[in-house]
């Protein structure tokens, strides 16, 4: 009789203690696992956001995931780059901006420095890693990536991405326009890579010792 009961009771205990969720994580290399696939793949499948903080951007492929998720599922798209990625050769700023993106640029000539993070959040992970959204990153350089859905990891970045726009001093809203805290006009990508050239030309300041 008290086997019985004793069965019972944890047959109870099982029923009614809730079964703790671990979080789920998945690590990738380049160039053997070629991870723009993968990346792709989990801007193709986003359901609610894609948030990306990238130094670089020049592949084609990714952007026009990036475009096709905005115009084709409309999935809220945000890009945060660094505002040397203008000058880099085949870079996709333009493009996603003439696809409806809403881009933020970083001031690189700063004393914040360059905005150097590569991480994106897709719905509830985050894809973080020394991954650039480049040809080399993907087929040459010795490359690694962490895809996380861990709640508090995520909330982090999602902190942190909105810091980063904040720190931004260009938005290139998706109505075509080009926003500053001072005024907002007409955006225009050659007039700010002129503008990116010029203040990267300038002397840096020296922080002030406090």
């Amino acid at each position: 009789m008290m086997n019985g009961r004793r069965v019972c009771l944890y047959l109870m205990c099982f029923i009614f203690v809730p079964m703790t969720v671990q979080p789920w994580s998945k690590a990738l290399f380049a160039p053997d696992g070629r991870p723009a696939s993968y990346l792709k793949t989990m801007i193709n499948n986003a359901r609610d956001r894609v948030y990306a903080a990238v130094y670089w951007i020049t592949d084609r492929d990714i952007a026009s995931a990036l475009a096709e998720a905005k115009n084709e599922h409309d999935i809220d798209v945000q890009f945060v780059s660094d505002e040397s990625c203008l000058e880099v050769q085949g870079n996709q700023i333009a493009y996603l901006w003439n696809n409806d993106i809403d881009l933020f640029l970083f001031p690189s000539n700063t004393s914040r420095g360059k905005m150097h993070n590569k991480f994106v959040l897709i719905d509830n992970k985050v894809w973080t890693g020394s991954f650039n959204w480049t040809w080399s990153a993907n087929n040459i350089n010795q490359e690694n990536i962490v895809i996380t859905d861990d709640r508090s990891v995520v909330r982090q970045f999602e902190k942190q991405f909105e810091i980063l726009k904040e720190r931004c001093v260009t938005e290139l809203s998706s109505n075509g326009h080009k926003k500053n805290k001072r005024k907002r006009t007409r955006g225009n990508v050659k007039y700010l890579v002129k503008k990116a050239k010029r203040r990267r030309a300038s002397p840096k300041k020296s922080p002030q010792v406090t």
